[in-house]
């Protein structure tokens, strides 16, 4: 509720917090539509990020018993008890979910007789598999059934994980069972279409043929954070980050993992899209930068429109000495951002001459 605008030159509103009724005083947060003050909004941002990576750790199989944000190191400290054998730990959601930290009661402990039987698989997939579609794997009287839009590099991230004993326990159990030999593969159907095409057809073989192998019996969940993400989801989340790099609010918003939008904002993961949106991509990302892409120009603008950099400060929301990095190019990556983007660059350029026409 807003109680009071001050002088214009102040450039500040009296407003009463909805949230915390605390009476506050801020750069026209109020005019910009937000009914809470700062505060408030940034522990809005930790709840949602605690809440979401708290129903992660609870999907692979345990129970939270007690969990406390750290706010000096921002994590998540959490100790979690196995649903299926009781045992309690102590870690953090990041850890857990990092390592895919399953209990240990689920993983497959190999010796190494089993290690040298899943090694000495061989395969050999024909450029005919290249293709999109519906594939089937059959191992003895077990199958999984899978979709791709290349089936042949597929197969092989499939077989590649069997040699190394690396796959789902379902597929190492049904291999040692059944032995090597018995793996063969098939394609079902080609499909042509979008990946929610693909994933509705797949959910029609799942239906219809009931696989044993089949960890997920909805092919239009989303598949585990390592693996294959839509990519619409995908190029949103990229478009996101040309405007913010408030990784917690992204991931809460698309309902990603922490780690998956970290990883993609710094270039480690979703590479594929840099070739399709080369432009949107060296904007998304930007390793070792705390501040959007928007953000970065927007500050560059103001220095052109010749507002202080207190001014700036408010407009924006950023500190002072992030916006003295801006100004004077000081960091690595905005050397690379204002020599490979063509608009940086040219903002650039008009302030380096508005600087030399005030020192003539």
């Amino acid at each position: 509720m807003l109680v009071q605008e001050l002088p214009y030159k102040s450039n500040k509103s009296k407003y009463v917090c909805d949230q915390c009724n605390t009476e506050r005083v801020s750069t026209l947060l109020f005019d910009k539509g937000y009914k809470i003050c700062s505060s408030c909004q940034r522990k809005n941002k930790v709840d949602k990020r605690v809440h979401n990576e708290l129903n992660q750790v609870k999907a692979l199989g345990y129970t939270i018993l007690s969990h406390v944000y750290n706010r000096s190191r921002g994590t998540i400290e959490c100790t979690v008890q196995c649903v299926d054998c009781k045992r309690v730990k102590s870690s953090t959601t990041y850890r857990l979910l990092k390592s895919n930290g399953t209990c240990v009661c689920k993983q497959l402990i190999l010796d190494n007789e089993e290690h040298l039987m899943l090694s000495s698989f061989t395969y050999i997939l024909g450029d005919d598999l290249k293709v999109s579609g519906i594939y089937q794997i059959v191992i003895g009287d077990d199958f999984y059934i899978g979709s791709s839009r290349n089936i042949k590099e597929r197969l092989k991230g499939h077989f590649n994980q069997i040699k190394r004993g690396k796959h789902t326990s379902h597929m190492i159990r049904a291999v040692l069972q059944y032995g090597v030999s018995s793996i063969s593969y098939k394609v079902l159907e080609q499909v042509e279409g979008t990946e929610e095409q693909l994933r509705q057809k797949e959910q029609e073989y799942i239906d219809k043929l009931q696989p044993t192998l089949n960890m997920l019996q909805d092919a239009r969940v989303c598949r585990k954070l390592n693996t294959t993400t839509n990519k619409d989801m995908m190029v949103k989340i990229m478009m996101e980050l040309i405007n913010t790099r408030d990784l917690a609010y992204v991931s809460s918003k698309y309902n990603m993992s922490y780690n998956t939008i970290a990883g993609f904002s710094s270039g480690k993961t979703y590479t594929e899209l840099k070739d399709e949106y080369p432009l949107e991509y060296s904007r998304a990302v930007i390793p070792g930068a705390r501040l959007a892409y928007n953000t970065i120009k927007d500050v560059l603008c103001y220095v052109i429109q010749g507002k202080t950099m207190d001014m700036i400060s408010k407009e924006t929301n950023v500190e002072r000495s992030h916006i003295s990095n801006i100004i004077g190019c000081k960091n690595n990556y905005m050397k690379e951002l204002a020599s490979n983007d063509s608009v940086i660059g040219k903002l650039y350029d008009i302030i380096e001459i508005q600087r030399t026409e005030r020192n003539v």
